[in-house]
């Protein structure tokens, strides 16, 4: 008698987006998966510096490039929060299946340009408080061919960078930051989850140069637009 196939082999749950049935090992229905790749809001890992609309928005001087996947617009802008401050598993699924959807562009865009990369640090006191950092999270999901940077840390308990404004997101993140390392003449990749001033990055970015890295950019998931 022939046996029966195991219960996993049936089982099946809803699309986080949609509602709609999927297999049980996935978070995304392909439907929505390609929709958010054709959407107008995929910037396909393109480097926002050579945006005229970004280079207005942002407020970047060390940074050599910024490479951003997408806007900060539906779904990613539920789905990074509640994976950011809830450490929420679905979400966290989400963001991974939609992350190694398109990571060949991704390669493509950095290559082989860079000698290591760097999840931006989080201070301490946030660590306990979240029990993860997001950028560390996000770096791993990205599996880039590089060592990663480890001795930097974050010094200044900051406020959150969405809360202000202007002059202020500069002051929040001003020294900021420390870096331990001989940097000299390295390429540095950042990760981050969000950009929206590049104030934070940029600070980050000036502290790794004054180690001696001669090329620093960045790798954020999303672009949120100044309106």
């Amino acid at each position: 008698m022939p046996s029966l196939p195991q219960a996993n082999a049936f089982s099946f749950v809803r699309c986080y987006l949609c509602d709609s049935l999927i297999y049980a090992k996935q978070s995304l229905c392909p439907v929505c998966l390609q929709a958010i790749a054709d959407s107008e809001f995929n910037l396909n890992w393109q480097d926002i510096l050579l945006r005229p609309d970004a280079n207005r928005m942002l407020k970047v001087t060390e940074l050599n490039s910024i490479y951003c996947w997408y806007e900060y617009q539906q779904p990613f802008d539920f789905l990074i929060p509640k994976m950011k401050y809830q450490a929420n598993p679905i979400a966290k699924a989400c963001l991974k299946h939609l992350i190694q959807f398109n990571l060949a562009e991704l390669y493509k865009q950095v290559k082989d340009d860079y000698d290591e990369f760097v999840p931006t640090p989080l201070h301490w006191f946030k660590y306990y408080r979240r029990g993860f950092n997001q950028a560390q999270w996000l770096a791993e999901q990205l599996k880039l061919n590089m060592p990663q940077l480890t001795d930097c840390s974050r010094l200044k308990y900051t406020k959150q960078q969405a809360k202000l404004s202007g002059k202020k997101r500069l002051d929040n993140v001003k020294n900021a930051f420390s870096v331990k390392a001989n940097l000299a003449g390295k390429r540095i990749l950042i990760i981050d989850d969000v950009v929206t001033t590049g104030a934070t990055l940029d600070a980050f970015a000036k502290t790794l140069k004054q180690a001696g890295a001669v090329n620093v950019s960045a790798i954020c998931l999303c672009w949120a637009k100044l309106t």
